[in-house]
């Protein structure tokens, strides 16, 4: 069973051979038992065993003995079970695990089991920590509205923290926006005035989630689970926080944490991270809308999947000597190949929104989505709509997918097997979509489903916070790549295979679909393609986001694919203009004024450049006709500057109030120049000048972002000790912090 191992005691293997006959025998039996139990094991035979029998193997209290011939019956109804009715490698290796043990039970107990009943009661035990101390994993979600808490916590999460042999901590981190920025504000004032009340909207925040955690926390005594459902709120940080003040100092405080942003969450999931450390102990982030949605309020068998994959890829990743640094995650569903046409199957695919991809269609482009200032409408389009406007090809080109015989699921496209270089970029920038530009829709690493981090990163790699911009894969893609590219370990960023497990990414349909596609979904999803290009800018970096295993059957991509790894350990060098100066930062402890100023000129020419491939690959999308006429995709229209064309759609240009990024990405006159190239090599020369004004404004804005990046990163080994400053079980999202040991309310 695998159970939690005390600091120091590291030694098992050799404390069993210096155990007795009779207690390897007994240690057998356990093992036996536990492999029935375990979770791995379980699923594959609690459909097989009665639970009574399952029930009869395991003492119900960890001190009791274990009951050797109840545990050899139920190993033997199991086992027949499992012959009789299952095969395949899995189920062959259980029964493998189990005979071993079965053969050293019958060397050591010659004569039954329930001729030796005692049990090893020292060396196994001081080996293990009490079922209720256990900790295997925690779980991260960040919860914006306190008001849907009831319906969440309807959910069976009590469940998922105390499942079989394994025991975890689910911390629901409830933050608003605006009493983010009301502890912002506390903290900065309290740190002068240590007897400043507390304002009054943190403080009913923190006591209903203190009523909730009460409520819940009672539940879960009924099955022996206390203390692993956590609903904490800024309040719970207030002492992790005012650390970070006096660490920084006023100035360099209120600069960095002056006021709110869409990624101010990260922090907290950071500050769990950190103080996690020295444990191996992995912290699993899922959106909420994965961890509790309709799919899951009965049936959570995807997220138990999910945390058991993420537990055994983290540890393979941990103990994998060439994997020094490591970003993981698990996947979304993906698309069936029998819902191809589905919108709702797109919709909750992947990470990236299907969105820009989706037909421009009359319906889709309802005046009443704009009132006359610009301002939001209220349009909700019906499903028949939105599932005229999804057309096969055009998804599947948009993000690099294909029909694989055999496969359930879309499968990605593979790079050209053309035979120069230059030949397999043109082809490739038109059959792999968003991997060509972005991130692999079903090879990224995905925030929302299990992300981990390893030690490394943790300890490495500050959060992107402070801007005001929703950045595409921020917090997944990026920093993956970023990682990759910093640390040089691109040759072997996480052992191969991890990552399996999917889950579903609940998204409700969307609301005023031109109007949030033109101006928030796709703007969103270029600056993540750009700045995708800044982590690396080499020509073949895109095969990057392939694995060996995707490569190894096309020889003419090898020599490409060796050189955008480069070189192993020292060798290695970051080839993005964003990561070559986080590298240099790291290692030299600045970056000089000068440097910072060529550093922009150089994000400014990757960024045309990308924003070349993405209007060739966007303008190349299927146009199916649909009631007789040719429509284009919203991703087109936007790249090519010609929203205010679309008949449906002029108001972006005929009307001053309406959002000017809307309009698209680049000038009418510099499309119509370019719309006559017949491949991406003659495009012609894109510059600022030919950018929507709006466009190269938040352009601007993101280089602005990055380059407060690389400060922040000089700036967080004084981040880190203050988050680690505190005592061990001071800080409620801490292992040993106790709720029924803890004054649950804030008191002034």
């Amino acid at each position: 069973r695998r159970r939690r191992v005390s600091p120091g005691t590291k030694l098992p293997f050799l404390c069993t051979v210096a155990l007795s006959w009779q207690s390897c025998g007994t240690l057998a039996l356990k093992l036996q038992t536990s492999l029935l139990s375990a979770p791995t094991g379980a699923n594959l035979v609690m459909s097989m065993a009665g639970e009574e029998e399952l029930e009869g193997a395991s003492s119900a209290n960890e001190d009791e003995p274990l009951l050797p011939q109840t545990a050899a019956a139920a190993v033997t109804s199991v086992r027949q079970r499992l012959c009789t009715q299952h095969t395949g490698l899995a189920v062959a290796m259980l029964l493998a695990l189990v005979s071993v043990a079965s053969a050293v039970i019958n060397l050591c107990f010659p004569k039954g089991p329930d001729a030796g009943t005692s049990h090893i009661g020292g060396v196994i035990d001081a080996l293990s920590l009490p079922e209720h101390k256990q900790s295997d994993f925690f779980i991260f979600t960040h919860v914006s509205d306190p008001s849907n808490l009831d319906s969440y916590l309807s959910h069976p999460l009590s469940e998922l923290v105390s499942w079989y042999s394994l025991k975890g901590i689910l911390v629901m981190y409830v933050m608003p926006k605006m009493e983010w920025a009301l502890m912002l504000g506390y903290v900065s004032e309290v740190a002068k005035n240590p007897k400043l009340p507390m304002p009054r909207e943190l403080k009913d925040l923190h006591h209903k989630c203190r009523q909730w955690m009460e409520k819940v926390c009672q539940e879960c005594n009924k099955t022996q689970t206390p203390d692993r459902m956590r609903i904490l709120t800024p309040l719970d940080f207030k002492d992790m926080l005012l650390s970070m003040k006096y660490r920084l100092g006023e100035d360099e405080f209120s600069t960095w944490f002056g006021h709110t942003t869409y990624d101010a969450p990260k922090l907290i999931d950071s500050i769990m991270r950190l103080r996690a450390l020295g444990n191996a102990l992995p912290v699993l982030r899922f959106d909420i809308n994965v961890l509790c949605n309709a799919h899951t309020k009965s049936d959570m068998s995807t997220i138990y999947s999910a945390v058991l994959r993420g537990l055994e890829d983290f540890r393979k990743s941990v103990e994998d000597p060439f994997v020094q640094e490591f970003v993981l995650s698990q996947q979304y569903v993906g698309v069936p190949v029998t819902k191809t046409k589905d919108f709702m199957a797109w919709n909750e695919a992947f990470s990236t929104h299907c969105g820009p991809a989706l037909l421009a269609t009359p319906a889709l482009c309802n005046a009443s989505q704009w009132k006359f200032d610009g301002s939001p409408g209220n349009h909700t389009c019906k499903l028949g709509d939105l599932d005229d406007a999804v057309d096969e090809a055009t998804m599947m080109a948009f993000y690099g997918l294909q029909h694989v015989e055999g496969e359930d699921l879309l499968q990605p496209v593979l790079p050209s097997t053309a035979g120069t270089d230059e030949k397999r970029r043109e082809e490739d920038i038109l059959r792999l979509g968003n991997a060509y530009i972005g991130a692999n829709p079903t090879r990224t690493v995905i925030s929302g489903a299990a992300l981990a981090t390893g030690p490394g990163v943790t300890l490495d790699m500050p959060p992107f916070l402070h801007t005001d911009l929703n950045i595409m894969w921020i917090d997944d893609h990026l920093l993956d790549r970023l990682t990759q590219e910093v640390d040089g370990n691109k040759r072997r960023p996480r052992p191969e295979g991890v990552g399996q497990a999917r889950v579903v990414k609940a998204r409700d349909p969307p609301h005023n679909v031109a109007k949030h596609t033109l101006e928030v979904d796709i703007p969103t999803l270029l600056y993540g393609i750009v700045m995708d290009a800044w982590v690396n800018n080499q020509p073949d970096g895109y095969l990057l986001k392939y694995g060996p295993a995707d490569l190894a059957g096309n020889p003419k991509v090898q020599d490409a694919y060796a050189s955008v790894i480069g070189g192993d350990g020292g060798t290695a060098t970051a080839k993005g203009t964003f990561s070559s100066a986080v590298k240099e930062a790291r290692t030299t402890g600045n970056l000089a004024a000068e440097r910072i100023v060529q550093f922009c000129e150089d994000l400014w020419a990757d960024a045309l450049t990308r924003m070349q491939d993405v209007y060739w690959q966007w303008i190349n999308l299927p146009a199916p006709k649909l009631h007789g006429k040719h429509q284009p995709t919203f991703a087109t229209l936007w790249a090519a500057g010609r929203v205010c064309e679309h008949a449906h759609l002029s108001s972006y240009c005929e009307n001053a109030d309406f959002e000017k990024l809307g309009q698209g990405m680049v000038l009418p006159s510099w499309d119509e120049e370019a719309r006559e190239a017949k491949s991406r090599a003659n495009l012609p020369s894109l510059e600022k000048k030919h950018l929507n004004q709006a466009v190269a404004a938040k352009i601007d804005e993101l280089i602005q972002s990055v380059t407060r990046h690389v400060e922040w990163v000089l700036l967080w080994p004084d981040v880190v000790q203050a988050i680690r400053s505190a005592n061990v079980g001071l800080t409620p999202s801490d292992v040993t912090w106790r709720f029924s040991e803890a004054l649950p309310e804030a008191t002034e």
